[in-house]
């Protein structure tokens, strides 16, 4: 099995674990559409309390920490800050990890 399709495999599980409500994710509907700027995001810079910011979203990776497929450390290497760059370059064109993210949002930038 190619280390891409055990990727995408991963996601796709992760995804429907999270549907099943077993991943608590820390969002809900109607709390995407609430701004947060860059110092409200730096005060939630660990382990017990991430929020970053990618591509100008705001999440609450908090609950993500031990779910993260690639295991804690890049998760809490963004906590507090933008994490675009660190995102963008691991992830960029893969539909699995980005449907996770969405799931972990709580508001945008700005």
């Amino acid at each position: 099995m190619s280390a891409r399709r055990l990727v995408t495999g991963i996601a796709i599980g992760l995804t429907v674990i999270a549907a099943s409500g077993a991943i608590s994710t820390g969002a809900s509907a109607a709390q995407p559409s609430k701004k947060y700027t860059a110092a409200q995001v730096a005060k939630h810079a660990t382990a017990k309390d991430c929020w970053t910011s990618i591509n100008g979203q705001v999440y609450n990776l908090t609950t993500w920490i031990k779910g993260h497929p690639g295991g804690s450390g890049p998760i809490l290497s963004i906590c507090g800050r933008d994490g675009s760059s660190a995102f963008n370059s691991q992830h960029q064109g893969q539909g699995g990890p980005a449907a996770m993210l969405r799931k972990f949002q709580i508001g945008k930038l700005g």
